[in-house]
Order: structure tokens, then C-alpha cells, then sequence
């Protein structure tokens, strides 16, 4: 059995695989999965969104860009529905766990960078209250001397 997760990667907030991944998957020569991806018969607005061109410089091909293609979830799936053969459905089955687990992964990295920054802005919170307690105990004794100064200065001298 395969490991599932080594099928997809993660692109910022977004799971996706590539041509070259789903090649050594099905056991396909990668210029026979470009020429299926090349040849899907979707349209054009799904073809841009879910299958983006890229080059790599190859030393196996003496240094000359060699191009494959970064495929998303849904490309994928529309992708290596058309496969057959004895592994393909295995294939197919760990494709669609490795998707299910690193959408999971995802969120949750999503959830725990939420939580960092509600802790680090309750932490800024509470040092601005700290700070604003330290003024208030060096400002309360001045302010407190000051209003005795005044009241002392109003009171009627009547018992001198």
C-alpha cells in the first residue's frame, strides 16, 4: 500500500498535486498523463483553474525546462477518473484520502494560527492594561499629594 500523503502537497491554503506525482502513482510515463490533461474535454474556464503549466529545469534533460502540470483537487479527480486498470482503483481510493487529510490538515493549521493570534492579541491587551496599572500607581500618589496640596489651600483657617 502506497503512502497516501506523499500524493498531494499543500500550495499556501490550497491542496493540490502534479502531473509528475500522479505519473509515479498509476505507474504511467509522466508525457502520457501531460497528453491526457492536455486532452481532458472540459472546458477551457475549468482547464485554467484547476491545471496550471509549469517548467522545471531538468539536468536529466541536459538543463532544457521540462514542463508538468500542478492539478488540484478537483483536476485530479476529473483527471484519473479516466484511468483504468488493476492498481488504478487503489490509486484512486489513496488519491481521494490524501485530498480528505491534508483539506483536514489544512483547517487545522488554519484553527491554530487563528488561535496564536487571539492569544497574542489578548496578550497585547493585557500588557496595555499592565502598563496602564503601572501609570495608574505612579500617577495616584502625585495626583492624591496634589489634591491634599489644594484642599489644604481652600480649608478656612479658622483656629489660627
Amino acid at each position: 500500500m502506497m503512502n497516501f500523503l506523499e500524493l498531494v502537497q499543500r500550495n499556501g491554503n490550497e491542496v493540490q498535486t502534479d502531473s509528475r506525482l500522479i505519473a509515479k502513482a498509476f505507474d504511467k510515463r509522466h508525457d502520457n498523463v501531460i497528453y491526457a490533461i492536455e486532452n481532458l474535454d472540459c472546458s477551457p474556464e475549468f482547464a485554467a483553474l484547476n491545471f496550471k503549466e509549469s517548467y522545471e529545469i531538468s539536468e536529466l534533460a541536459n538543463g532544457r525546462p521540462v514542463k508538468y502540470y500542478h492539478v488540484t483537487e478537483k483536476g485530479a479527480m476529473l483527471l484519473i477518473m479516466g484511468f483504468s486498470g488493476s492498481k488504478a482503483m487503489n490509486v484512486k481510493e489513496a488519491f481521494i484520502e490524501a485530498f480528505a487529510t491534508m483539506r483536514e490538515q489544512l483547517s487545522l493549521y488554519r484553527e491554530l494560527c487563528e488561535l496564536h493570534a487571539l492569544r497574542d492579541a489578548k496578550f497585547t491587551e493585557a500588557s496595555e492594561c499592565g502598563r496602564g496599572l503601572a501609570h495608574w500607581a505612579r500617577e495616584k500618589s502625585r495626583l492624591n499629594m496634589m489634591i491634599k496640596q489644594r484642599e489644604q489651600k481652600i480649608q478656612p483657617r479658622l483656629f489660627e
